[in-house]
């Protein structure tokens, strides 16, 4: 029996390429704050919870928000994702093999707090969601069949 070749892991480095043509194609502008790889210790010399992606709206509309002209975006692969949304709700102290994640997820979540209490748009995940995050702003809508299209005035 001959087992199926394994699909190549998402790399929330791919990942993160596919949103920011995503908003391209939105015509926004995306500058990055994503660490990336360093062979040297020394944490991520970043506020901790900052969003990987500052998203600025197209000039043709110059607002995300009513009174945001930027909106942040962190880029999680399905698996962040997921490990995300089970550590923010932590209500009790987490072990000491969760406490390094969990302390990022804590960061990441008080960002993203901040954020939507001061109307400043916030999205969390992969392509879905950047999707879903752009129909949030008016960048992007869904046909009768529920596929994403970016709206007028987007490429």
């Amino acid at each position: 029996m001959t087992r199926a070749p394994k699909a190549p892991k998402l790399t929330e480095r791919a990942l993160s390429a596919q949103i920011q043509r995503l908003f391209a194609l939105a015509d926004c502008m995306v500058y990055s704050s994503e660490q990336g790889y360093r062979k040297e210790p020394g944490g991520t010399r970043s506020t901790p919870g900052q969003a990987d992606l500052l998203v600025f709206a197209p000039l043709w509309t110059r607002k995300l928000a009513p009174d945001s002209p930027v909106g942040f975006f962190e880029v999680k692969t399905p698996a962040g994702l997921k490990e995300h949304h089970r550590l923010a709700p932590l209500s009790a102290p987490p072990t000491a093999g969760q406490m390094k994640a969990w302390r990022k997820v804590r960061g990441q979540a008080a960002f993203a707090a901040l954020c939507r209490a001061r109307g400043i748009p916030y999205g969390i995940g992969g392509v879905d969601e950047a999707w879903m995050f752009l129909e949030s702003v008016g960048l992007a809508r869904r046909d009768a069949s529920g596929q994403y299209l970016l709206v007028k005035g987007a490429r």
